[in-house]
């Protein structure tokens, strides 16, 4: 009765055939896009040591002088 490419499912039928490969490969750029995106950001709870030493300084937990030297320690 129906033959061969009539299924309504196929690709060929879906918005002509070429826009929907086009449409796809838009979807997946954009989904590539926003996995690479989110891989680069810290989650909460995985600070670097220097936001550890900021917010002990902030916190009052050591004075400037501490501070200087626990950074300099740090970035060197």
């Amino acid at each position: 009765m129906y033959g061969y490419g009539s299924c309504y499912w196929g690709p060929g039928n879906w918005f002509g055939g070429g826009a929907f490969m086009i449409l796809l490969a838009i979807l997946l750029i954009l989904l590539l896009v926003s996995i690479l995106r989110n891989s680069g950001r810290k989650s909460p709870g995985h600070d670097n040591a220097l936001d550890i030493l900021k917010r002990r300084y902030a916190a009052g937990e050591i004075n400037k002088e501490q501070f200087d030297t626990m950074k300099r320690d740090l970035l060197d």
